[in-house]
């Protein structure tokens, strides 16, 4: 789901980079409605602090926004996307995560990295041969399709192999999962807004 929309700053929730949540956003995740690229983004980037903290739980992995794949069908700028994917990179990890967005249906991408990561991106990934893993946890209704690939995300990334079984009932979760998150954009928007309250008053502070 990519949207334009207009917005004041004084709604601004949570962001980082490129990822811009307000208020709205907020409402979306918790009235069971569609999540949208930034939210996706935004999993990602609480997932990232989460394996960095506990490198013995979590393996290396590459992580591409759904952005790249809609942008690139505009021929617009891209790069941005993927600049983080280098040679020093690749040697630490075999394992590429993409989440997708088509006919308005989250889809996660994982991809082994053993071909040309050059060609891998030039090509049409629609394309790609697919193997569909077997046993996942499915949605049962028309609107968790998002916060499925975000739980996804969650475990391909583990060091050990996952038992799918075990994650059967997530569909009778998704309100609590949605919760969870709603809430942990809400706790980093108030600890950036302090950390920028802290550096206004430092500033103020040697001003004097």
């Amino acid at each position: 789901m990519c949207s334009i929309f207009f917005f004041d700053s004084q709604d601004v929730i949570f962001s980082s980079g490129n990822v811009i949540l307000t208020r709205r956003d907020i409402d979306h995740i918790l009235l069971d409605e569609c999540l949208d690229n930034f939210h996706i983004d935004t999993c990602a980037f609480f997932l990232d602090r989460k394996t960095k903290a506990l490198p013995e739980i979590y393996q290396s992995y590459l992580y591409v926004s759904p952005m790249h794949r809609i942008l690139k069908s505009y021929n617009d700028y891209t790069d941005l996307y993927i600049k983080h994917i280098k040679k020093e990179t690749l040697k630490r990890t075999n394992l590429l995560i993409m989440p997708i967005i088509n006919n308005n249906h989250w889809t996660l991408l994982v991809n082994e990295l053993y071909i040309d990561l050059r060609k891998c991106f030039e090509a049409d990934i629609t394309k790609w041969r697919m193997n569909i893993v077997r046993g996942t946890p499915t949605q049962s209704n028309s609107f968790d399709c998002g916060m499925f690939v975000c739980k996804y995300m969650e475990k391909v990334v583990l060091k050990d192999k996952v038992d799918w079984s075990a994650y059967k009932y997530w569909q009778n979760d998704m309100p609590r999962y949605r919760a969870d998150f709603a809430y942990q954009i809400l706790l980093e928007g108030e600890r950036i807004e302090l950390n920028n309250v802290k550096k206004r008053i430092e500033s103020a502070a040697k001003a004097h």
